[in-house]
């Protein structure tokens, strides 16, 4: 049973690192973009935040879909270890 719960606790860490490293290459890629493109500085600042507010949805999307999956796993676990005890 220990050991069950180590698995999940380290599951958990990888996932949290992966949604960071997507959010940092995904902030990499805006300011690349947002140099490389021909507009004036208002255009640009726009752009920015256009893209960094669907940017943070998206993230947010995610998480809430990582911590409902969570949640559903850890009431199966639950439900298995009453109907093991």
């Amino acid at each position: 049973m220990g050991a069950e719960l180590r698995v999940s606790d380290a599951e958990g860490e990888r996932g949290g690192g992966f949604l960071t490293g997507l959010l940092l290459g995904a902030l990499g890629g805006v300011i690349v973009a947002a140099l490389a493109a021909p507009r004036t500085g208002g255009e640009t600042r726009d752009a920015l935040l256009e893209r960094g507010r669907s940017i943070v949805d998206a993230a947010r999307q995610r998480l809430d879909g990582a911590i409902s999956e969570g949640r559903d796993a850890a009431e199966r676990q639950r439900s298995a270890l009453e109907e093991g005890a």
